[in-house]
């Protein structure tokens, strides 16, 4: 483990990462691994098991993986950079951002015709009861009883249980 700073407030949650991570390594669910935590300038590195089947190889900080689809998950944790630092959130529209996706129209139904489009409004992720992630014609909140009107833009309004 390289540790960058004595007795910070990471200590206990590198402890709980490192268990927690041995446990797959040794479970045999991961043949080795690197991790990496930071918070504020305080950073923590570390490495366990080995980088091949046959366990010849140690993992190290320092060891090269061969990865591949990453667009996500480093699509992801930029996004998440950027709410913590305030430059968007969660629930803003991306219309600013992605403005090819302004003005969304959807199926009111799947089996709808083409000619029947509602205007899809903003999804609504944080509905737990909202399977179709607010778009279509079931783009309402089923913890309320208002769905979105044909053709609106606007989304009912949710209960304090979403």
């Amino acid at each position: 483990m390289v540790n960058t700073g004595e007795g910070s407030a990471l200590d206990r949650t590198v402890a709980d990462l490192e268990a927690g991570l041995a446990s797959h390594v040794d479970a045999g669910e991961v043949v080795g691994l690197t991790w990496l935590v930071g918070s504020g300038g305080d950073v923590r590195a570390g490495a366990m098991g080995h980088g091949d089947v046959a366990g010849s190889q140690p993992v190290a900080t320092d060891t090269i993986f061969r990865i591949s689809s990453m667009s996500k998950p480093v699509t992801a944790t930029a996004a998440l950079m950027l709410v913590e630092d305030g430059t968007f959130g969660l629930d803003d529209p991306v219309d600013g951002w992605l403005p090819e996706l302004a003005g969304r129209r959807v199926l009111a139904h799947p089996t709808a015709v083409a000619n029947l489009e509602i205007g899809a409004g903003p999804p609504a992720p944080h509905c737990h009861q909202n399977p179709t992630n607010g778009f279509g014609d079931s783009a309402r909140c089923r913890c309320s009883s208002s769905p979105v009107s044909a053709g609106s833009t606007t989304r009912a309004p949710t209960s304090s249980a979403c």
